[in-house]
Parts: structure tokens; sequence; C-alpha cells
């Protein structure tokens, strides 16, 4: 088979043969980590967001990507600093203050859960 056959038989492809017609969608209210977890489980790359049954969006992998790097404070210049620390009242206030009092200014802090219950990790 010759480039010139390969273009002549997707010519004759259409859409509707190889569409999904089981389309997933969700609404502009749904929570962006909800969203990302469909397309995770389902294996897409984007998904329509619908208001009522009008059409108003495409969420895509590259949406997410940027958020969650807005979120994480990766697209500003900077240091990141991970840190474990002991789970008590007021330990993330201890740190932060820690932070500003060495002249550092907090643009992102993200909590996940630590090793055990008697910690928890962020990065900042």
């Amino acid at each position: 088979m010759n480039i010139w056959e390969i273009s002549y038989l997707l010519s004759q492809v259409k859409v509707k043969d190889v569409m999904s017609q089981q389309v997933i969608m969700i609404t502009e209210d749904t929570p962006l980590e909800e969203a990302a977890k469909i397309m995770l489980d389902r294996k897409i790359g984007g998904l329509p967001v619908m208001r009522g049954a009008k059409l108003v969006g495409i969420i895509t992998e590259s949406d997410i990507f940027r958020t969650f790097s807005e979120m994480l404070g990766a697209l500003e210049p900077g240091i990141r600093l991970t840190v474990l620390a002991p789970n008590f009242k007021g330990s993330l206030a201890q740190i932060s203050t820690a932070i500003t009092q060495q002249g550092g200014s907090i643009t992102a802090f993200n909590i996940f859960q630590g090793e055990d219950p008697s910690n928890w990790g962020a990065h900042i």
C-alpha cells in the first residue's frame, strides 16, 4: 500500500463510522477533580460540558494540567519546598510563619497525607 492509497482510504472514512455514540458529558458545575477522575477512569482526553441541553464547552487534559500546574505554583519562578510535619493544631501556621519571617513568599501550599496519621506533608 502506498501513501496515495492510504490518503484515499482515509478520505472515505466518515466521522460517524469512528465516533463514540455513548458520549460521557459533565455539567459546568462538575468539580474539576471529578472531571479529571472520569477522564482517567475512562481513558479519554476530553469531555463535553453541558448547561442543560446546550453544549457550552469542552474540557481537555491540557485544561486540567494547566489548572493543576497553577495550583501547584509550577508556573511561577521560585523554589519548591516539600515538608513532612507533625499533625497537630497550628503546625501549618508555624511553617507558613517561619517562611514569611525569613522573607519568603508563598505562592502555593498543597497538603498531602503523611506516612501515617501522626504527620502530614506539604509542597510549598
